[in-house]
């Protein structure tokens, strides 16, 4: 129990990450879901996995041997060139599926459209000239969702996990040396925060239809005002956003 009690008195410097980068998937958890539709994401998902870790283990591995984690810009034109590459291959696939069910398959002819209803009688008395009521718009469908090729999360992934070792070893935080490819400087000194854009007025008025009428009003900082100016710049705006 000493032991322990010495060990706790004992300072200890702890670093925390203030940020983190992450590669985003187009899979998304939906609220009220089928147990069918849950079940084929997840069976999606997997194959999706499955095909980038396949590209990770050969294809890309050979393709990236013996370029070195700083030539970022090297290693991303070998991932921009594989992943077009793929989808061609995925686009003629699903080309030539599609043409094999053609020729296999006669679809049935549509049958025609019905014919438009008569315009109704007008009745006795109804005066000229009056407007009549127009149909209802029909609400449009939403627009289908963009294909994605499977697998295709690898491409980022390696990309982010070459970022990464070269920012290692270079010993820079990943944050800067991502700015460094993006600007081609040398590394400052110091790192500046700029001012953050401020909400004046933020309103609405409901519509009687599906439309809402918004009005907002942001305050803008001109570039190149730092952190250091904000409690001068404060004065003006948090009063005015009240």
């Amino acid at each position: 129990d000493s032991c322990i009690r010495e060990l706790d008195k004992t300072p200890r410097v702890v670093k925390e990450n203030i940020c983190s980068v992450v590669i985003a998937t187009h899979f998304e958890a939906h609220e009220n879901a089928s147990p069918e539709l849950v079940e084929a994401e997840e069976v999606e998902r997997l194959d999706a996995v499955s095909t980038a870790v396949q590209w990770v283990n050969e294809t890309l591995t050979e393709e990236l041997q013996g370029l070195v984690p700083s030539s970022q810009a090297e290693v991303d034109q070998v991932l921009r060139t594989f992943f077009e590459n793929k989808v061609q291959e995925d686009k003629e696939r699903k080309e030539l599926e599609k043409n094999l069910e053609d020729s296999t398959v006669l679809s049935p002819q549509p049958p025609p459209p019905p014919p438009p209803p008569p315009p109704p009688s007008k009745k006795k008395g109804q005066k000229q000239g009056r407007m009549e009521t127009s149909a209802e718009k029909p609400i449009i469908p939403a627009e289908p969702p963009e294909p994605v090729l499977c697998g295709s999360m690898a491409i980022g992934a390696v990309s982010l996990a070459v970022a990464k070792a070269s920012a290692v070893l270079d010993n820079n935080p990943l944050y800067l040396n991502i700015a460094l490819l993006k600007h081609h400087q040398e590394q400052p000194e110091k790192l500046t925060i700029p001012l953050l854009m401020v909400s004046l007025v933020s309103c609405g008025k409901s519509s009687p239809g599906k439309l809402n009428l918004m009005k907002e009003v942001i305050c803008i900082p001109h570039p190149g005002l730092t952190a250091k100016q904000i409690p001068p710049s404060a004065e003006y705006i948090l009063p005015l956003s009240k």
